[in-house]
């Protein structure tokens, strides 16, 4: 069997790399892409056109992949996105209970979701 080097690294090795790079980048990468829908509800202090059923969701459905991914021990590399994406979609809907004048409920929300 040939091997074939690049740069001093086998073909497994190169693919391993790449995969993992990849994994990291995506994991970067989620980390901001709620941020500007985030930061436009801070700045603006309303949450107007966003639905609180359509956010949670979204929050169900990307905490439940966190949650099976930790519990299953994959990679950090191979969920990690779904981690960030959670604690931003949380905040969004928060901030949607919270500017749309139900602080008290925003609050239970808050308490629900951590306890559970």
């Amino acid at each position: 069997m040939i091997q074939m080097m690049i740069l001093g690294f086998t073909q497994q090795q190169l693919i391993f790399l790449f995969s993992k790079t990849l994994g990291y980048s995506i994991i970067v990468a989620s980390t901001v892409i709620k941020l500007p829908q985030l930061l436009k509800i801070l700045t603006a202090r309303s949450s107007s056109g966003l639905s609180f059923n359509g956010s949670l969701l979204e929050l169900l459905a990307v905490t439940f992949s966190c949650c099976y991914s930790f519990a299953r021990q994959f990679p950090f590399s191979a969920w990690g996105e779904t981690f960030f994406l959670t604690i931003e979609t949380f905040l969004i809907t928060f901030f949607i209970k919270w500017y749309d004048n139900q602080k008290d409920k925003a609050i239970k929300f808050f308490v629900i979701y951590l306890l559970r």
